[in-house]
């Protein structure tokens, strides 16, 4: 996850509240072919590819941690250039982060696995307004500034190619298998540029304050009005649709849409609004473009800031209770990532008093695993602001996660 500089306020949006109790069992009875809802009874065999290492960094402060996936032990640490951090990106056994002042030009650095500094890479160019995490993939870095997208090989921090693109004051950009796709909010413009080569394949001018989602040979963006279907091969609009009108980013899957604020309707043709209960949705701030902003769709659950939910029925599988700023009401944000029925998340900095009233600083990660329903640890780091990122957790056999996207 990364930090959306400069509003803080969001915080109270984004709560990854985290999921101690559970008020309902749900079944599969009169649901047909329905893939096993997670969580499932005693005996659920686990998943051969359990979580290894998670790699966090912090948003607010200059801090990077390899975490211990089994136990939350922090197996090292170590200083990132920059004030501020976005969520750590792992590839061919270097770990990557963008560090970045108030109004000023981003550094990537990038470690080995035992927190070893290798290389940094000053990004050139005019400063982007709202600094997104890196995307790494097979031993390439991509990162963008104002002017252009970069790919950086990690071997060695040197530039493969750049390409350049509209002056705008914010983007994304995603994978997805030879292509990745950038997401330009100002002036308004999606690129679909080869990753081996930088050519842009094709552009199209989007004006929509929002995340797209790739899912089969379609690429969904929504606003609060439309939701726009491009084909990702060409650029060209396939459809436009005004009856599933949303704030929250989408996720695809079991052939429905899920929305970042609690809507669900058919992929195909969004002529089905199926139940979800949840009241009243929350407000997703347009133009949120950073952190865990799709809704995690897996094992037949909807994972998002409020609850885990059947992706089916829309069902509350657990109710969880939120952690709060002492003496106040406004929730803290979380950064989540889930693999293999296990949730990790991470809070923002809280405070705490001690014997002698002097007041202590922490951040705190979480392992939690779904098909049980219990916690399987938590760490406290003091003097770190875990603000707005997500674990990037790399598994037993290698393969890489960080939100809701998987890599290699």
């Amino acid at each position: 996850m990364t930090k959306l500089f400069p509003y803080p306020t969001l915080i109270a949006t984004l709560i990854f509240i985290m999921f101690s109790s559970c008020s309902k069992q749900i079944t599969n009875s009169t649901i047909p072919n329905v893939p096993p809802i997670v969580p499932a009874q005693s005996g659920t065999p686990v998943p051969e590819d359990p979580a290894a290492v998670i790699y966090l960094s912090a948003g607010y402060s200059n801090d990077l941690f390899a975490v211990d996936a089994t136990n939350g032990a922090i197996l090292w640490s170590t200083k990132v250039k920059g004030t501020y951090n976005t969520s750590a990106a792992y590839t061919q056994g270097t770990i990557l982060v963008k560090g970045f002042d108030d109004f000023q030009p981003a550094d990537i650095s990038a470690f080995g696995t035992d927190g070893t500094l290798k290389w940094t890479y000053h990004v050139p160019g005019v400063f982007e307004y709202n600094q997104t995490a890196l995307i790494a993939s097979d031993g390439v870095a991509y990162t963008q500034d104002r002017d252009q997208i970069i790919a950086i090989n990690v071997s060695d921090g040197s530039v493969k190619w750049t390409c350049d693109k509209p002056v705008s004051e914010d983007g994304g950009s995603f994978l997805n298998n030879n292509t990745l796709y950038a997401n330009i909010i100002e002036p308004g413009s999606l690129f679909s540029i080869d990753k081996q080569t930088g050519k842009l394949n094709w552009s199209v001018g989007t004006y929509i304050p929002s995340t797209p989602f790739i899912s089969g040979d379609s690429i969904f963006q929504a606003d609060a009005k439309y939701v726009f279907i491009y084909d990702a091969h060409t650029g060209e609009i396939k459809n436009t649709i005004t009856s599933f009108p949303t704030n929250g980013p989408i996720n695809i899957k079991y052939g429905r849409v899920f929305s970042f604020d609690s809507q669900t309707t058919d992929s195909a043709t969004f002529s089905i609004n199926y139940p979800f209960n949840y009241s009243p949705s929350p407000l997703i701030p347009p133009g949120y473009i950073n952190g865990s902003i799709y809704p995690i769709v897996a094992d037949s659950m909807v994972i998002l800031p409020y609850g885990i939910f059947n992706a089916f029925t829309g069902d509350v599988i657990c109710t969880p209770s939120p952690f709060f700023y002492p003496g106040t009401t406004r929730p803290e944000s979380y950064g989540a990532t889930y693999v293999n029925h296990i949730l990790y998340y991470s809070s923002c900095m809280r405070s705490e008093y001690d014997a002698t009233l002097a007041v202590h600083y922490y951040s705190d990660i979480f392992a939690y695993d779904v098909r049980n329903k219990s916690q399987l640890w938590h760490v406290a780091i003091e003097n770190t602001d875990l603000y707005n990122v997500e674990p990037c957790i790399v598994t037993k056999s290698g393969a890489i996660y960080r939100g809701v996207f998987t890599y290699h």
